[in-house]
């Protein structure tokens, strides 16, 4: 099972690569408890958020889908419906790596 720890120290190596900044232009990284129920009043309630980008007028919320009874599957929330999915946090970094050659990332 992914952890949120997990998921913030992975992206935290990322993030503020050049190459990271070209494709998120405003990633924040929400590590504080305050910070994600913030975020979580905006979402369904099995959404566990863990990074925000913000986009004109709206804000992508990436989260943790915990109806999955793994709790790996990695969603898109946007303007309240799921817009991207990965089945788990390995398939979403393999998406970065695939979409951002330069960033890297340690399992």
């Amino acid at each position: 099972m992914t952890t949120i720890e997990h998921i913030l120290e992975v992206l935290s190596q990322m993030v503020g690569t050049p190459t990271f900044r070209r494709r998120f232009s405003a990633p924040q990284l929400l590590r504080e408890p305050a910070e994600v129920e913030r975020v979580r009043e905006n979402l369904p309630s099995s959404l566990l958020p863990f990074m925000r980008e913000e986009n004109p007028g709206w804000w992508d919320i990436y989260a943790l889908d915990m109806t999955d009874p793994l709790r790996e599957r990695v969603v898109v929330w946007a303007d309240n419906a799921v817009v991207a999915e990965w089945s788990s946090f390995d398939e979403f970094l393999k998406w970065i790596r695939e979409e951002l050659p330069g960033t890297s990332g340690s399992r």
